[in-house]
């Protein structure tokens, strides 16, 4: 099955550079159909027509994003030397503690199957 995601721009280029293996959600109803094996198209948020295309390697569901944040290497999301508060504070800017409670956290392991030559900077 194929799915499509948004991506801000730091994170899209980190999957496209490949230091990003590993994207971080809310398991909500968005992505409670990935299953592993299955593509994700992974889009530039301010510019749709660039994309990456992943294949799902692994999927981890987790109670919360702090459970996720201490099972998960920082370097797999490509955030070498922040700090477990920095992880959570960027989080709480895209989720609210009360859709944590409702949904938990997933961890979805990622490959790069094709990138756009013009997605690299």
């Amino acid at each position: 099955m194929n799915h499509n995601l948004s991506l801000y721009d730091v994170p899209f280029q980190s999957i496209v550079y490949q230091t990003k293996t590993v994207e971080v959600r809310l398991n909500d109803q968005q992505v409670s159909t990935v299953q592993v094996g299955d593509c994700i198209r992974f889009f530039l948020e301010d510019d749709m027509a660039r994309t990456v295309l992943c294949k799902v390697t692994t999927l981890n569901s987790y109670e919360s994003f702090l459970a996720l944040y201490e099972d998960v290497a920082f370097e797999q999301m490509d955030c070498c030397g922040w700090t477990m508060d920095e992880m959570m504070n960027a989080t709480y800017k895209l989720y609210t503690p009360e859709e944590e409670k409702a949904y938990g956290a997933l961890a979805i392991g990622v490959q790069v199957v094709d990138v756009d030559k013009s997605n690299i900077k």
